[in-house]
Parts: C-alpha cells; sequence; structure tokens
C-alpha cells in the first residue's frame, strides 16, 4: 500500500502497456471475426449442406464438399486456415517480451 500513498497506482503496468495490451487484444478480436466470417462464407457455399447436417452421413457430407469445389468455398476455407496461422503466429514475440 505504500506504492499507492505515493500517488502510484496499484498496477505494475505502465499506460503504453496497457495500451499494447489493448490493441492486442482488439487485433485478436478482429482476426477471430473475420475467421468465423470466411468460415460461415465457406459452408453458406456449400451446396446441399443444409439437408445433410441432420443425417451427417460421412458419404453425404463429403458429396457436399467435393460438388462445392466448384463455388468460393476453397477460397473461403483457405483464408480460414491462413487466419488462424496468422492468429497464432502475429503476437508470437510481443506477448512474452
Amino acid at each position: 500500500m505504500k506504492r499507492c500513498e505515493n500517488g502510484r497506482t496499484a498496477s505494475l503496468l505502465t499506460p503504453a502497456d496497457k495500451d499494447s495490451c489493448t490493441g492486442i487484444g482488439t487485433y485478436q478480436v478482429m482476426v477471430d471475426l473475420l475467421t468465423l466470417g470466411f468460415l460461415l462464407l465457406g459452408l453458406h457455399q456449400l451446396p446441399g449442406l443444409d439437408q445433410t447436417l441432420l443425417p451427417a452421413t460421412a458419404m453425404g457430407l463429403l458429396n457436399s464438399f467435393v460438388s462445392g469445389m466448384d463455388t468460393f468455398a476453397p477460397f473461403a476455407f483457405t483464408a480460414v486456415f491462413l487466419s488462424i496461422q496468422t492468429r497464432k503466429v502475429s503476437h508470437q514475440g510481443k506477448i512474452g517480451e
């Protein structure tokens, strides 16, 4: 409590550290929203997936994925993969410092 009596806060983070943490959190939320958007876009592009989800047979799901290869679904799923990898490596060195 002596620290608080000297006019300092109880937090050991500097204002710059707080801003950096807020920026990292905001960036991760944006990447997560982008990933979710690409995933929903890819699933929306797959034809016949709405009839396949309830019985959920392996052949029905495979047929839906194969028939969706001429749509934008492969690009959307590639974007999902890349955004997940971006989230993993983007702040790898900044968090540990």
